[in-house]
């Protein structure tokens, strides 16, 4: 089970470091953020498996609603946008989770 686990840590931790040097070339996309954001989640021994879980779902619901959110550079995300999809979105259940992720996803790409 620990050789398991530490795979799984190499992987997300390889994954990491490989979007950080894109990162650091001046060039960010949502999906480089969203990567960073899942292998955070999955090291993190703070989170329960199921919270890990609907974070990846929420993650795939917002890339779902969010037609080429994946592919656009984080820095020409605007406000105007988030408030665009929000308002097409504020329809769904669960609408505030999709949010913190969302927050969290952009927290990411500031640090």
């Amino acid at each position: 089970m620990a050789k398991l686990q530490l795979g799984d840590l190499s992987k997300n931790e390889r994954e990491s470091a490989e979007t950080l040097e894109s990162a650091s070339k001046g060039k960010m996309m949502f999906g480089d953020c969203v990567g960073i954001f899942k292998a955070q989640s999955e090291a993190s021994n703070l989170l329960k498996p199921s919270t890990k879980l609907y974070r990846r779902e929420v993650i795939g619901s917002i890339s779902k609603s969010w037609p080429g959110i994946e592919t656009r550079d984080v820095r020409k995300i605007s406000a105007n946008d988030c408030n665009s999809w929000a308002a097409k979105y504020a329809r769904q259940p669960a609408t505030m989770a999709h949010w913190g992720v969302l927050r969290a996803i952009f927290n990411v790409a500031i640090r």
